[in-house]
């Protein structure tokens, strides 16, 4: 009988052993959550199919499967805004042109490019055909509307008007805001200086429009991702995984069009009204940056210095810094 009790004990103690290796090894298969890595970056503009490569990249968890989680922001003061919030610390990444890195760097502001998501100049200098505007010399006591003077719109339109040697005070500019469109079609202004954006809806009012290329004069402007000189050198890696799942979300967004528009209505509802625009819109976009042919490549030092040197020559530096210090291909995706 003893016998009896001391087995049935022994085998008690050996299922609760089994129970408790079970449960062991359970808790040891059991995927560990990983801490994404809070990460923010802000736009120099509202919601817009601009900024579908960051939608579909949140969207397909890309950034998810670098550890990052993202938040998007957008600047109500155009180039300013992001760069203002870099400087203080506030966002991680900013996406912004080429010509503001400049301008910034000249003040001492330690940003810098680590790819140059779209490096084409897509500002236009937009009338209507019975304003006979075909040359920059048409702009001479002419009224012209634009977003402000902190825009890409306002720099180009400058850098134009100095490589024509055409004095600025020749020509009225308005600083329209958001309602640059609407002046435009409202006849407030002769000329709308207006991003690609714009300019497309523009003409699906005015189809037939005189257009002057900011690209034909200079490639001053373009879309940059940007970072501090601190993050450069405090966490690399970081930049190194955003760029990464960014360029996936470029990528993918190329390849499936359609798909990327409905990921950018679930960003912004109210362009669900507007589908067949948006998806217009990109398609001008890819075919603009050249996106269907290849995707963004490295920063040249060449390109820079030009630039650097059309806005000294415009005055809208006034003195010039090391160009070599102002972006960075070390981070540049293969």
């Amino acid at each position: 009988m003893i016998c009896f009790i001391v087995m049935k004990k022994i085998l008690v103690v050996a299922i609760l052993f089994i129970i408790l290796a079970l449960v062991f090894v359970k808790t040891l298969k059991k995927p560990v959550e990983k801490k994404l890595q809070k990460v923010t970056v802000m736009v120099n503009n509202t919601p817009s199919v601009s900024w579908i490569p960051y939608y579909t990249a949140i969207n397909k968890k890309y950034y998810q499967d670098e550890g990052l989680d993202v938040t998007m922001q957008y600047s109500t003061k155009g180039n300013a805004g992001p760069i203002e919030q870099i400087v203080g610390g506030k966002v991680d990444f900013i996406q912004t042109g080429k010509e503001s890195i400049i301008m910034a760097r000249e003040k001492g502001v330690d940003i810098v490019s680590v790819y140059p998501i779209t490096p084409a100049n897509v500002y236009y200098i937009v009338s209507e055909k019975n304003k006979n505007i075909t040359k920059p010399a048409d702009l001479i006591g002419k009224k012209v509307g634009l977003i402000s003077s902190a825009s890409g719109a306002y720099i180009n339109l400058l850098v134009i008007l100095n490589l024509e040697k055409i004095d600025k005070n020749d020509v009225e500019i308005v600083q329209a805001g958001t309602t640059v469109v609407t002046g435009f079609l409202e006849k407030k202004y002769d000329v709308a200086a207006v991003h690609l954006n714009q300019e497309f809806l523009i003409k699906e009012k005015i189809p037939d429009l005189n257009v002057i290329k900011a690209n034909d004069y200079t490639d001053v402007s373009g879309g940059h991702i940007t970072v501090s000189g601190k993050l450069i050198k405090n966490d690399p890696e970081l930049i190194n995984k955003f760029l990464r799942a960014t360029k996936k979300g470029l990528e993918y967004s190329i390849k499936n069009p359609l798909e990327a528009i409905e990921i950018y209505i679930g960003v912004n509802p109210d362009a669900a009204s507007q589908k067949k625009v948006s998806q217009d819109l990109w398609n001008l976009t890819i075919q603009e940056q050249g996106f269907n042919k290849n995707l963004p490549g490295a920063n040249k030092l060449d390109d820079w210095k030009k630039s650097q040197d059309v806005l000294f020559d415009s005055g809208l530096v006034t003195k010039k810094t090391d160009v070599a210090a102002m972006f960075t291909n070390k981070f540049i995706q293969k």
